[in-house]
């Protein structure tokens, strides 16, 4: 139901007009941008940037740039700030914006915050910078969206339904004006003598940290902050069990606490394979990884075996060799997992957000099957 009277809008205690610095629009110098500022009129040829103002939170934010072309709403370090807020109002998440040109910018974090629009009034989320902007927020598509409006910068208005028929907001041509002019400044102290030298992106170089036991050392990446790594250094030595080596140095799991067991189909009849020949040269390739994982105690002897497999011999492209199990007849005899492992765009964005990660390079350290 529609409501009866339209509600008032929230009270702003503050405002916030205006940071320094932005990236360009149109026209070319800071003269032209000048001039531009002057005419007060609105142009049928002006290429001008749909900039309006809105109550963020409890403040009145000047300099709003509506962009369709980002896939974020993005606030400004400074703007969170002039509002008010502390960084540890924010949610601490760390994600990448990337630029049409491919460049990166990290954000701080994100907050939600209600969003007043000629008497609708919604809760967004923005993704927090810290960089120097001529504008202190930019509305993308989620608030477009949001709010099913209909953007159009060569009007310079944008439109969109509420219970109570159309509303409108206006640009603000004057200051989208006003805002290329600031952002050009900066071109005026070039000096052509400058020349940009291109940034190539090398592999990153690897640091050894010794963990005091003998020969024993891992890797760390070398370009990390100092706080970060020398975290790293003093916390690493402290995990020494979290580390193997060796095949004896993988401890397992007790059997009291988890046991895998296969399901296998009773109706299917069992596979006994007679042994195979192998030369001298791959007998001792299996003798040496049986006996390697005898020791470390991950199988055991069994007498009168009701499936039997023969081992395969597969020869790594470093040139060493693989000891495997062809285990397609005893797969075919249970039934399927209903329960896969997750898919790889799950794990991707469950790592999203995070500074660092930890994982197990197993390139040539696992029991394939």
């Amino acid at each position: 139901m529609t409501p009866a009277r339209q509600p008032t809008p929230p009270p702003h205690h503050k405002v916030i007009n205006f940071i320094a610095g932005g990236s360009e629009v149109c026209g070319s110098t800071y003269s032209q941008a000048k001039m531009m500022a002057r005419e007060t009129d609105i142009r049928v040829s002006q290429q001008d940037g749909l900039v309006i103002s809105l109550p963020v939170g409890n403040c009145l934010i000047k300099r709003i740039l509506v962009d369709n072309g980002s896939a974020a709403n993005i606030m400004m370090l400074n703007t969170l700030k002039k509002m008010g807020l502390a960084e540890s109002d924010m949610i601490k998440k760390s994600t990448t914006l990337v630029g049409f040109s491919g460049e990166t910018k990290r954000t701080l974090g994100e907050i939600t915050l209600p969003t007043y629009a000629q008497r609708v009034n919604l809760l967004e989320k923005f993704c927090i910078i810290d960089v120097d902007s001529t504008y202190n927020i930019i509305m993308g598509r989620p608030w477009i969206h949001n709010l099913k409006v209909v953007p159009s910068i060569y009007h310079q208005v944008l439109k969109f339904s509420t219970p109570w028929g159309a509303q409108e907001i206006r640009g603000d041509q004057d200051m989208a004006r006003e805002c290329y002019n600031t952002c050009l400044k900066p071109i005026v102290q070039y000096h052509g003598n400058e020349t940009h030298v291109a940034t190539i992106t090398r592999p990153e170089k690897l640091a050894e940290v010794d963990l005091k036991t003998g020969d024993k050392k891992v890797l760390i990446v070398e370009d990390l902050s100092p706080t970060i790594e020398a975290n790293l250094v003093n916390f690493l030595p402290t995990r020494l069990d979290a580390f193997a080596w060796e095949h004896d140095d993988i401890t397992g799991i007790d059997p009291n606490v988890i046991t895998h067991k296969l399901n296998v189909d009773p109706n299917y009849t069992h596979v006994r394979q007679k042994r195979r020949k192998f030369t001298t040269k791959r007998n001792k390739i299996i003798n040496d990884e049986i006996d390697m994982l005898m020791k470390a105690g991950m199988i055991k002897e069994v007498n009168y075996p009701e499936w039997l497999k023969n081992v395969s011999i597969v020869q790594n492209k470093n040139g060493k060799w693989r000891v495997c199990v062809d285990y397609t007849n005893l797969n075919k005899d249970c039934p399927k997992d209903p329960y896969p492992l997750p898919h790889i765009d799950t794990m991707v964005d469950s790592t999203a957000g995070h500074e660092l990660l930890t994982f197990s390079d197993a390139s040539s350290g696992f029991n394939q099957i």
